[in-house]
């Protein structure tokens, strides 16, 4: 179903890495490692990308993480899936920054954000499959 699903956000010069990282952790299983890489932005404003990579034995615990959106926000996603999926069959989707920090999954509405990637498998591996399987997943956290 899933192949893997990999998280990502950025942690700017005006925020504090640990709080972007507590957000980062309300989004992952308990035994999931970040992986934080400091660059520079393009003004020489030091920028934190903090990442972390999920595989097939965390899906279940994300799909969870999805069943704690609102119900208008599931049914919202599952309205625009065929805009969320692209042609290599992997699904996007952003989650507020600000909200995870302070406990609440909630789909981003600014660029402030936790940007997730999710690698669906489907058999053959065509766009149209993986939106038919991202239904029925939504569908199911939709019950």
């Amino acid at each position: 179903m899933i192949h893997h699903i990999l998280l990502r956000t950025f942690a700017h010069a005006t925020e504090d890495v640990s709080r972007v990282k507590a957000a980062l952790k309300l989004l992952l299983p308990e035994d999931s490692e970040i992986k934080s890489t400091r660059m520079e932005g393009h003004f020489g404003n030091p920028i934190t990308i903090l990442e972390a990579k999920l595989e097939k034995r965390h899906y279940k615990s994300f799909l969870d993480v999805l069943g704690n959106l609102s119900k208008a926000e599931l049914l919202q996603m599952r309205d625009e899936l065929k805009r969320h999926v692209d042609d290599d069959c992997n699904f996007y989707v952003r989650f507020d920054k600000q909200a995870a920090y302070e406990g609440d999954v909630r789909l981003a509405q600014t660029e402030d954000s936790v940007a997730v990637k999710m690698k669906i498998m489907s058999y053959p591996a065509r766009r149209e499959n993986a939106v038919k399987l991202m239904e029925r997943l939504l569908d199911a956290q939709l019950l």
